[in-house]
């Protein structure tokens, strides 16, 4: 990729990959659809190409920079204080309006719940840059912010980028000065921190990205041309991406937005570019030897494709979409594939660790006691009754916009039948009317016209440059993958039949759509009756039916002589529901037999189990769970409770190790969703500072009435019986 300069001094490199954060498989989509969906075929293999190639050259300029500190050091005799500016540290500045409030301050959130208010620009600005520094550590880089006053009258510092968000127009006094100070500054962004918003003609007319003005950046031509040609388009998408991170108005992503921009327009990160692992030919023909039957079954499978068909579409970052594209789409044909190929043979070559920031604190007393990890896990049990409470909390607000869009979050925690077992099972319903795919009109830059399709003649020149040695050595063995690649092609034939396969299964849907109207009939004639299951003899001989506690009528595959709640969810198709594939069923789970991908607009309820083991210090587990084939392992953190358990604060860590995503996230449980009062404002507050954050990144989470037509599948555990804690003795004991 080329090489390109912002100003005169800052070199910058951009680096065109998808972002890689929490929850499950989001952080593969590229790969996914690289491999599988493009319009092209096989040639989109190239964007891993491509991916390696940079990452590669990433990694050669973090060496060449580890190599030039050590040298500095070495020459000086000294240590070098952190921070200071005679390192030769880049100096990145957030420039606010210091009035008003940030975009993500208007979206309801805790801390209006707790105390009706929203953080001013200087609140939020500072916290912000304390979020940004968790993922800096001590690379060369100083991130500040400033409000336009503040700028206004420091005549000393000098910035290499200068970032600012909701400016409006500055006082006519410091308009010569501010014009000087910007000057000085290698690369220079403006933008709004919502879409209402908008940034005063002074500081647009200052922007400047690889020698490209907003006028140019805003409008690239038709389909990026206009900014191929003119060799900025790189700046363009990184404008556009850091933009749409804002306009979603969470601060969670605003934090991520800056560093994207550290990250492509300053220097490399460690913290992103472990999230961008690279895939070698050893890796990629390895999974590919090994896991034949999971990638041909994957790609012949329209459940499947449309799984990774809907990641294709899933934009830089988009962790959001990304996740409800697996968990709409979610099959045992995806999670086979993404076991064996990612999490076995560890074809993306990732070696992410998990952050190792902030250093959570867990509460040390509960009720004038010392915390044991009896009385821990006993708060996270919570309001569960077998009886009649079968969950034990409700998310009310949460940090990560991944997890936050699911509504009715239901928390389960519960003792297993085994010795010191513990289990952590959330239902979650995912709402197909929420769905907005967030797709551009236009795209940016070469190739980009249609997901992953190699535009006419790309792949020839990279492959002329290599040969005539023009091109870098690190792009030789990215091509080599070209010919192990070479077998997945009559794997992935049969995407060419891909819309008529589609075309087929809603012809099928529609078929068994009929087909389950006759079956309701057949219930109501077995209620009535007395009987609680039949079998469908139409699709394998293997279809139960029946009822649950609620009396909702459910289908599903019957495991042996198990009860419905151990059962799997049918597929419309004969050959899914056959005895042979239920031994591949995951128990635990069960859900609606009519029910159509979220992204049908469909709503489905989803459940994951979690084994929770202790930590040493009481409020400390490690968390993990296989979701979709990719094993995550979390640390838990209980940071407060309520002495009544009215409220509980948790904060995680996350790491999926073999997908190259590492996460973070604060809740607040409440027993049925609902937010706290104002008079938990205090004890809240201070909880959730354990993990140095703030009420107002907690957004608030959607807890509607529930269907009476669609109840959340919540199980009640033989193993566990309602807390202590909730008996009047002892919660004022």
């Amino acid at each position: 990729m080329e090489n390109r300069r912002f100003g005169h001094r800052a070199p910058v490199r951009f680096s065109r990959r998808p972002r890689a954060r929490p929850a499950g498989l989001a952080c593969f989509a590229p790969v996914l659809a690289a491999l599988a969906v493009s319009s092209a075929g096989f040639c989109g293999m190239y964007q891993l190409h491509r991916s390696a190639a940079e990452s590669q050259l990433t990694q050669s300029r973090l060496d060449s920079l580890a190599s030039a500190a050590a040298t500095l050091q070495a020459s000086t005799g000294s240590d070098v204080a952190i921070g200071s500016t005679s390192t030769g540290k880049k100096q990145v500045l957030l420039l606010h309006p210091g009035s008003g409030s940030p975009g993500f301050a208007e979206v309801p959130h805790m801390g209006t719940a707790l105390t009706g208010s929203s953080p001013s620009w200087t609140e939020a600005a500072a916290q912000l840059a304390r979020r940004v520094n968790w993922d800096l550590g001590a690379e060369p880089v100083e991130f500040r912010v400033m409000s336009v006053l503040e700028l206004c009258q420091d005549e000393t510092y000098h910035a290499d980028f200068v970032f600012g968000v909701d400016l409006v127009e500055p006082p006519q006094e410091c308009r010569e000065w501010l014009g000087k100070v910007l000057a000085k500054a290698d690369s220079r962004l403006f933008i709004t921190s919502c879409k209402s918003r908008s940034t005063s003609a002074f500081w647009t007319s200052m922007t400047q990205l690889e020698g490209a003005g907003e006028a140019e950046l805003a409008n690239s031509g038709f389909l990026g041309l206009s900014a191929v040609v003119a060799g900025y388009s790189e700046a363009a998408k990184l404008r556009d991406d850091v933009t749409d991170l804002w306009h979603r108005r969470t601060a969670e992503e605003a934090v991520y937005a800056m560093l994207l921009l550290i990250d492509k327009a300053v220097m490399p990160l460690p913290a992103m570019v472990d999230q961008r692992p690279v895939p070698t030919a050893d890796t990629v023909f390895r999974a590919v030897d090994r896991c034949q039957e999971q990638f041909r079954n994957c790609f012949t499978q329209p459940r499947c494709l449309q799984s990774l068909a809907c990641l294709s579409q899933c934009g830089l970052a988009d962790q959001s979409c990304s996740y409800r594209c697996i968990v709409s789409y979610q099959s045992q044909a995806f999670t086979d594939f993404s076991l064996c190929a990612l999490q076995k043979q560890n074809m993306l070559n990732s070696q992410i660790e998990r952050p190792t920031t902030p250093t959570a604190k867990p509460l040390e007393n509960f009720r004038g006691k010392a915390m044991t990890h009896e009385t821990a896990e006993s708060i996270l049990v919570g309001h569960f009754d077998p009886e009649d409470h079968r969950h034990s909390w409700l998310v009310a607000a949460g940090s990560n916009p991944a997890y936050e869009q699911f509504a009715l979050q239901y928390q389960l925690w519960y003792k297993g039948s085994g010795r010191n077992t513990f289990w952590y099972h959330p239902t979650f319903l995912v709402e197909g009317d929420l769905v907005k795919l967030r797709k551009k009109e236009q795209q940016k830059g070469p190739g980009l016209s249609q997901p992953g399709r190699l535009p006419k003649g790309i792949s020839f020149r990279l492959s002329a440059e290599v040969k005539s040695g023009s091109a870098p050595p690190e792009w030789t063995e990215p091509l080599q993958l070209e010919k192990t690649l070479e077998r997945l092609q009559a794997i992935t034939a049969q995407q060419q039949d891909q819309q008529h396969a589609v075309e087929t299964m809603q012809g099928d849907q529609q078929r068994m759509n009929a087909r389950l109207q006759t079956l309701e009939a057949k219930v109501q004639t077995l209620q009535q009756s007395g009987t609680r299951s039949t079998v469908d003899t139409e699709y394998g001989a293997n279809i139960a039916m029946g009822t649950n506690a609620e009396g909702k009528t459910r289908y599903c595959a019957w495991v042996g002589d198990q009860n419905p709640v151990t059962c799997r969810c049918a597929s419309a198709r004969k050959d899914a529901v056959s005895v042979p594939n239920l031994k591949q069923s995951v128990t635990g789970n069960m859900e609606d037999f009519v029910g159509t991908s979220a992204l049908d607009g469909a709503k489905i309820w989803r459940t994951r189990d979690y084994r929770v083991r202790r930590r040493d210090t009481p409020g400390m587990w490690d968390f993990s769970v296989v979701d979709n084939g990719i094993i995550s392992e979390e640390r838990w953190h209980l940071l407060g409770a309520d002495d009544n358990l009215e409220w509980i604060v948790l904060f995680y860590v996350g790491v999926a190790r073999r997908a190259g995503l590492s996460y973070r996230g604060c809740l607040v449980l409440t027993p049925e969703g609902e937010m706290p009062g104002p008079e938990h404002a205090q004890a809240i507050e201070a909880a959730i500072a354990r993990a140095e954050m703030k009420p107002w990144e907690l957004e608030a989470t959607s807890n509607p009435p529930v269907d009476p037509e669609n109840p959340p599948p919540l199980i009640a555990p033989k193993t566990q019986k309602a807390t202590p804690l909730l008996m009047p003795e002892m919660a004022t004991a």
